[in-house]
């Protein structure tokens, strides 16, 4: 009887690298047969070094938590329930991993529709001035704003 009651838990697992870097959450019953599959399947499978599992009375329950790791802890390996980052997450993202050529080709792009922006909004619209301002600050700080411009 005890056995059967341990067979019927839904067990969330994660698994991490040697870093501790989380890889992948799931959720299975049958939590050693699931751990086969992804050695089986998976290319990052050589990467597993540690698995840890938390029992869950049902599959609904062990579901939800399963969601709410996996938008949470962002594992690298997760294609489902995954939450897509914002147009603003992606630009850093990309931001971050351009190189010194690509921001500075970027920044003269951006200070250049700046600046007609800038020239077109007039005295009129401020607000627009200090958003271009700001804007072109936040790329790059050590740049001198054009006569005119309020950060």
């Amino acid at each position: 009887m005890r056995q059967v009651c341990v067979m019927s838990r839904t067990f969330l697992y994660r698994i991490y690298d040697a870093q501790g870097v989380l890889l992948y959450v799931g959720i299975s019953k049958t939590f050693a047969a699931r751990l086969a599959r992804h050695h089986q399947d998976q290319p990052w499978a050589d990467e597993i070094a540690e698995v840890k599992c938390h029992p869950f009375p049902d599959r609904e329950s062990a579901h939800q938590a399963e969601v709410e790791a996996i938008r949470l802890e962002k594992p690298v390996h997760n294609q489902q329930h995954k939450v897509k980052p914002s147009a603003s997450e992606r630009m850093y993202e990309q931001w971050d991993s351009a190189s010194v050529e690509d921001r500075q080709q970027a920044i003269a792009a951006m200070r250049s529709i700046a600046t007609a922006k800038f020239e077109d909004a007039g005295q009129k619209d401020a607000n627009v001035q200090g958003l271009l301002a700001r804007l072109v600050l936040e790329l790059d700080p050590q740049q001198a704003f054009p006569r005119g411009w309020k950060a």
